[in-house]
């Protein structure tokens, strides 16, 4: 699996009252012919150690090589890592990553 290590930004902050939508870009990890398929995510809220699917609204969309997805209602003071896979249409595995600090 091809990780993006360059994900812009690669922390953000999100309070417990925000909706945001995150967009990782998957161009720089494709070539000419791949297609952006299969799109998963989840959300690990690191203060406690467990995955946290009710903050992910929604589904994944996908535009082309831009993936997307829309968090919140995080827990005050808690830290997570957002992580996006997508498959492409070789059977590679791309994955992107973030954290995500709520401070109130």
């Amino acid at each position: 699996m091809s990780f993006i290590s360059n994900v812009t930004p690669s922390y953000d902050e999100l309070s417990s009252q925000e909706t945001k939508v995150y967009t990782f870009d998957f161009t720089a990890l494709i070539i000419a012919g791949d297609i952006v398929s299969l799109p998963t995510s989840k959300l690990t809220d690191l203060t406690t150690g467990i995955l946290y699917p009710k903050a992910l609204s929604g589904s994944v969309s996908i535009m082309g090589n831009l993936v997307s997805q829309t968090i919140f209602k995080l827990i005050p003071n808690h830290k997570y890592r957002f992580e996006m896979y997508v498959t492409l249409n070789t059977g590679k595995i791309l994955g992107a990553a973030l954290e995500i600090f709520c401070p109130w």
